[in-house]
């Protein structure tokens, strides 16, 4: 299977809240389209498209108009970077379109993105790239998160949950006890 790294935050943004058009600057291979994908979430974060987008806060997800929660969440450094974190099918591509999440030049048009209930970590590289055998194996065994934007959401903040249970508290931020 061929695979597309993706820096963060739009990994999640195609896992979480509706982003089906992958921008870029080079058309994908036509035998690629038409054929699912994974989906690598890069170790990279982009800084300056993570701003360009807190400022036009009007895309509109599965989930509604993303909230500053939600991209603060996504700008967490607890996001799955260097892991595969779902599928898609490259439905065909497009060099304009009035979607919010189309800026070009060549915007890859993403259809049935499934995504998977644990990352798989794995290396990744640049333009398309082949996944490594026992990655391949182990995407075949994952579980995924199937359903609509609800079920899409609930997992996003479990998944965020079961991080920061396993992250060690920080000094002077234990949590409030109360009787």
């Amino acid at each position: 299977m061929k695979a597309l790294t993706i820096l963060q935050p739009w990994a999640d943004c195609i896992c979480y809240f509706g982003k089906r058009v992958e921008n870029r600057t080079w058309a994908p291979y036509p035998a690629v389209v038409g054929t699912r994908i994974a989906i690598h979430a890069g170790k990279a974060f982009d800084d300056r498209g993570h701003t360009a987008t807190m400022k036009n806060r009007d895309i509109v997800g599965p989930v509604g108009v993303v909230s500053h929660l939600h991209w603060i969440l996504l700008a967490s450094p607890k996001r799955p970077r260097g892991a595969v974190v779902a599928t898609a099918i490259v439905h065909g591509i497009t060099r304009s379109g009035d979607s919010p999440w189309f800026c070009g030049p060549f915007g890859w048009i993403l259809r049935d993105v499934v995504v998977l209930k644990d990352p798989i970590p794995c290396r990744g590289a640049q333009l398309l790239w082949g996944l490594p055998a026992d990655v391949e194996k182990a995407l075949d065994a994952a579980e995924v998160v199937n359903g609509g934007a609800g079920e899409l959401h609930r997992a996003f903040l479990d998944r965020m949950a079961a991080i920061d249970a396993k992250a060690p508290a920080l000094p002077g931020c234990a949590p409030e006890v109360r009787p």
